[in-house]
Order: C-alpha cells, then structure tokens, then sequence
C-alpha cells in the first residue's frame, strides 16, 4: 500500500522532513512516499486566512469545539480534504492509494486527525508541546499511522459511538480522547486493546502490515521512555559547550561532528549567543555574511574563496530553504549525540518569524582563546 505525505504551505519544510524520514525508515508492506505539493491561494483561497498566533478561545485548548466560520482560522474538514483530492487528482494517485496531509491549520473540531472514505488523511501538527516534551516528529507520524490503520479497520464516523472508539481512554490506538491530554496515555502504552485486534481479524488485516504498525508504535513509545529517563537525568547541571582553538566542538566529552558549513552555522549562533542573548532574526542573517564567511574560511581547507562566498550566500539567502536545512541537520546531529530531551538547550530554536537561538544559558559555552 502507499501512502503518499504532503504538507500545507505554512507548515515548516524541515518538520515535515523529519516527520517523512521517520515513516519512510519503515517502509515495508506500508510504503510511506514524500511528495512535494503546491497550492496556489487562487485556487485555495482559504489558504490565505492563516493566523499563527491563533488559539481557541473557548472553551479550552483541550476540548473540541463546533467550527465557526467568522473566526476564519479553524478550516472546516471539507476544506482541508479538498487539498488532498487536490494532490489525489493532479498526482493522478490510485484510489486504492492513501494521501495525508500535514497542516499547522487548526480543524472545526479541533481534532489531532480525521479521514474520509477516499482514503484522505489530514493531520494536525501544532501544540504538541503542551502535551509532551517529546518531539513532535513521533505524535504526528502516530497519528497518521493509526488513520491508516482505522481505514483498513473500515471504522466509519458511525463507529463513534461503537465498540471500536473509547470514550473512556484504555491506552488504546482508538481511544477518543474528548479530552486531548488523554493522547499521551496511548502514544506511552503503544497498545491495540483486544476489541480492535478482533476487529482486526475480522477485517483479515494482512500480518505483515500489523508487524509494521507495531514495530512503529514501538519506536514512539520507546521515545517516550527515554524521554522520561532524560527527564529524570536532566536534574543536574547542563553540560558545558566547548570550543577549541582549532574549532572542535564538544558537549561534555563527547565531539559534536558537523560538516564546515554547519559547523559554520552552529559556531555562529554560539557566538550570538555570548553577545546576544535575544537572538537573532532570520532576515538579519544577511547582515552578518561576513562572520560566516570568516568562521568558514577557517573551517574549509583550500583558497576558493568564490565558491565559500557563494555557500554563505545561499546559506542566508531568502530565495531559498538551505538555512532551514542546514538548521534542521546541526540539530539532528545534536540529538543524536545526547538524546531529544537533553538536546533542547543545545539546539538552534526558533522559527521564520521569530528570533533565532540556543537556549543553553552563556556560562556553559566556554572558546578558548
């Protein structure tokens, strides 16, 4: 089965990467495709409203509320479904084909996800951080595992009120969660309650696909322990950041190994940080070429002092994606070293609007001079 990803504009590239990547890593019997998508506003006029300071006054962020058309920022589900057969029809994909759509757009009912009976699939990828520390990343590629799943189950909204949908949350892969805090309690069990394996049965769900959906829900309940452990850990003094003469960079004892042009970036927003604290916006990244260029003229070897000007260009350049990307990349090598919970404080944070920085408090980054 494939199942086709794509994303609505205002949703960040390199989330979105990062999300796919986790899902493609499993590719078997489920096979998870990345596909670039444009939706011009003419034809999507909706797209314009898009408020990123928005939230749900009423009557909490946690319950699901009815859409109201004056408040222009919740779009209706028709609205967001409209973009997947959008994508089903231009992309001329199978109707046997699964499309989901990851959206930052908040629903009418302020739902994590919803499907429809031609395999559509949307996916609500914002305010995840007032339900767990865990990276966003393993929520939203839970979430778009199990629609896949209530598909093939043949679940229909009907079903709400069934056998098949916990009101009551049981850390089950269908537990309703009217209450949205209920969520962690199933993303932490990873668990399919023994009604739905019935079901299951019944549906003569092929073997092979459930092995895949669990080896996932697995990976994210197993980010939720090591999350809980770093927690735990994350009581003692933050690791000092250190920075040779030679530019080696390390956290603790362990080496922090960049390419150039990231290590580039990461050496950057260090310094930043010891002389501003604030951060820094994207669109002032222009103004500081050359700082870059100089910290990458001692980090590359060879005189092609043209083509380094021209990397630091690009690097900050407003025309393209490559700071995201390169942004995206220093803070997965970051979380690999030390784990996501601890990686927080090291990382690059941050968005387009926004200032952007390393939270790690200025004490803790020591250059030798």
């Amino acid at each position: 089965m494939k199942i086709y990803l794509i994303k609505s504009p205002e949703y960040e590239k390199d989330s979105f990467d990062a999300v796919c990547d986790f899902l493609i890593a499993t590719n078997q019997s489920l096979c998870f495709i990345k596909n670039e998508c444009t939706f011009e506003s003419d034809n999507f006029p909706f797209l314009k409203k898009y408020y990123p300071d928005f939230t749900f006054e009423y009557p909490t962020l946690n319950s699901k509320m009815l859409y109201d058309n004056g408040r222009l920022a919740p779009l209706s589900w028709q609205e967001l479904f409209s973009l997947c057969d959008f994508h089903r029809t231009n992309c001329k994909i199978g109707i046997d084909d699964f499309v989901v759509l990851l959206t930052k757009r908040r629903n009418a009912l302020n739902w994590f996800s919803k499907y429809d009976t031609r395999k559509n699939i949307f996916v609500h990828t914002d305010d995840w951080q007032f339900f767990t520390n865990v990276d966003a990343i393993y929520p939203i590629a839970y979430q778009v595992t199990c629609n896949i799943l209530r598909i093939i189950m043949k679940l229909t909204y009907a079903d709400l009120n069934g056998p098949y949908v916990h009101k009551q949350a049981i850390g089950c892969m269908n537990d309703f969660c009217s209450n949205k805090k209920e969520v962690i309690l199933k993303l932490q069990t990873a668990n399919i309650c023994n009604k739905c394996i019935e079901k299951m049965q019944v549906e003569r769900i092929d073997n092979p696909i459930l092995l895949q959906v669990g080896s996932i829900f697995e990976k994210i309940r197993a980010q939720f322990t090591f999350n809980n452990l770093q927690s735990k850990n994350n009581s003692s003094e933050p690791l000092f950041i250190n920075i040779t003469q030679k530019f080696k960079i390390t956290i603790g004892t362990n080496e922090l190994k960049l390419t150039p042009l990231r290590k580039t970036l990461y050496l950057f927003f260090l310094r930043n940080k010891l002389h501003n604290a604030a951060g820094i916006y994207f669109i002032n990244l222009q103004d500081n070429k050359s700082e870059l260029l100089q910290i990458y003229k001692s980090l590359r070897k060879g005189n092609d002092i043209k083509k380094m000007t021209e990397s630091i260009n690009s690097l900050v350049s407003v025309l393209n994606n490559n700071f995201s990307m390169e942004k995206a990349r220093v803070n997965e090598a970051i979380v690999k070293l030390m784990g996501e919970q601890a990686a927080k404080k090291y990382k690059i944070s941050g968005e387009r609007l926004s200032q952007y920085k390393i939270m790690l408090a200025c004490e803790h980054i020591k250059f030798e001079l």
